[in-house]
């Protein structure tokens, strides 16, 4: 599996369009990894980063690093009276988060020791001396370590290893059936076989009513969840019952421009550049509103429609289960009265859906990008500066006709309020375009696809390692007669293989446990 390590610095940029990048990026990330200096503490803007990540529902898989720096701390007690502080307030966005508390420059100095700067190893050489603040910042970083890793390589690992353990032991159960059949038929005549084969094919036509169920259930639960799905992002990108969007098309309508400030622009750089000005102010005071609170709110929202979609599934996952368990043994039993097993003993196969983020991998599937919602303005400024500019040169043909030459600017003050007024209007309908787009998209390129993907995950997993031998033993025996097997040989390669399957087994079981120590 590839891992992509990536460095979202900037998280406090006025730069709305970088915040939509990162609010993407992180969307997609499994680890997140928050450094705060120990030279400033939390600052206001991480504060409104963290409620803003915390507003999307992604911190789960959050570690904090306070990043000391020796030479900015007086003592030991000091450096551990900033942790102190940051955890405090850290707690207040996401409570009992733990924080690592160690200098990453020191470590840096340790690894890269015969190559630093001579000034660096003066620095790293004071350091050294300053154990209690080397102590602490060295058991602080093995603390991290360890927990890093366990959450980078055992839990995000055996979330996908866990599915492939799963399937390995249906298929080891399969084999154990399968070669405790062919062993149990070998030497027996024709009409005793024809016999096993009527006995089995009652327990198949049983089996084949619960798959046909199964297949009739999920068939069906896939439009409902879908109808449900539309209705509810419908309901959401309507501005009549979001309350987000409402206050987005509010803070549009409301937006208040100070005109006087743009006098002197008028006069030396003319109407069309001073328009140009104010739109791009306007544009960054939208896009600033968009990603503080629209864009955390749509994937919230998302978020929302995924569990929506998996908690769907797996109810009736586990409305099966029992159902699945309870005709396998009845299967098992049937063959071990027709002497048809195994010595081997296999504990039956344990029925796990797949985690979301693994289903969302396997198929490929992301959800549509949040930087799309700030590129609708290339549309706006093209078509308004058009027609302000038209109107503008309109204005200045009625002020040549009527001979009235101004000497004050309040004529192009009020262009100036009409074209921002018109702006207003084109980003509105603009926006609104923008968002039925992402709607649709979000819809049908992602959401009907996971309920699909979904769907066809629950339809494997609970039907996997469900068939009976009856359809297949009739065309094993005539096979095994007519192209005149060995079957002293045959019992032999049998035998090896059931001494093997406790082997397997019993590796299979361990990987099991230790998956589920990590849990």
């Amino acid at each position: 599996m590839n891992s992509e390590i990536a460095d979202c610095q900037g998280s406090d940029s006025s730069n709305p369009l970088h915040i939509a990048m990162i609010q993407d990026y992180l969307f997609s990330t499994h680890l997140i990894v928050y450094v705060v200096s120990s030279r400033t503490g939390l600052r206001q803007a991480d504060i409104k980063f963290l409620s803003m990540i915390k507003s999307m529902k992604i911190m789960d898989n959050f570690m904090f690093v306070l990043n000391c720096d020796f030479s900015e701390h007086e003592s030991v007690e000091n450096m551990k009276a900033i942790i102190k502080k940051v955890k405090e307030e850290i707690s207040i966005i996401k409570p009992d988060q733990e924080i690592f508390s160690f200098s990453a420059l020191y470590n840096l100095f340790k690894t890269i020791d015969q190559n630093m700067l001579e000034k660096d190893k003066l620095r790293f050489t004071q350091w050294k001396k300053e154990t209690g603040f080397v102590d602490l910042s060295d058991r602080e970083t093995d603390r991290f370590n360890s927990y890093f890793e366990q959450m980078l390589e055992q839990k995000r690992y055996s979330l996908l290893l866990k599915n492939y353990v799963e399937h390995h032991g249906v298929i080891l159960s399969d084999i154990n059936r399968w070669t405790g059949v062919i062993e149990g038929v070998l030497d027996r005549d024709f009409s005793e076989i024809d016999e096993i084969i009527r006995k089995t094919k009652g327990h198949q036509q049983g089996m084949d009513k619960i798959k046909s169920m199964i297949n009739h259930t999920i068939s069906g639960a896939a439009p409902k969840i879908k109808n449900e799905i539309k209705r509810d992002v419908n309901r959401f990108f309507d501005t009549r019952s979001s309350d987000v969007l409402s206050d987005i098309f509010g803070f549009i309508r409301t937006y208040k421009v100070s005109y006087r400030k743009y006098e002197k622009n008028l006069k030396s750089s003319g109407f069309l550049q001073t328009l140009q000005l104010a739109f791009q102010e306007f544009k960054q005071a939208i896009d600033t509103s968009v990603v503080e609170n629209l864009t955390p709110e749509v994937i919230r929202f998302i978020k929302k429609m995924e569990n929506k979609i998996y908690d769907h599934f797996k109810s009736i996952f586990q409305g099966y289960e029992t159902v699945i368990d309870e005709a396998l043994m009845e299967y098992d039993s049937a063959l071990e009265k027709l002497n048809l097993t195994s010595n081997n003993r296999i504990e039956h196969r344990q029925i796990n859906l797949p985690n979301m983020d693994s289903i969302k991998e396997a198929n490929r599937l992301k959800m549509p990008t949040i930087i799309t919602f700030i590129r609708y303005s290339a549309k706006i400024k093209t078509e308004a500066v058009m027609k302000l500019g038209f109107l503008s040169a309109l204005s200045i043909f009625k002020k040549l006709i009527k001979k009235q030459i101004s000497e004050n600017s309040s004529d192009e003050i009020k262009a100036l309020k009409s074209g921002v007024h018109r702006m207003k209007r084109e980003t509105q309908k603009s926006i609104m375009a923008h968002l039925n787009d992402y709607k649709e998209n979000v819809k049908f390129k992602y959401l009907f696809k996971l309920v699909d993907a979904v769907s066809d995950v629950l339809n494997q997993e609970l039907l996997s390692g469900f068939n009976t031998c009856a359809d297949e033993l009739s065309g094993l025996i005539d096979g095994i007669n007519k192209n005149k097997v060995d079957k002293k040989r045959l019992h032999e390669i049998i035998a090896d293989i059931m001494q093997d399957i406790p082997k397997i087994n019993a590796k299979i079981k361990r990987v099991k446990k230790e998956l589920a120590a990590t849990e």
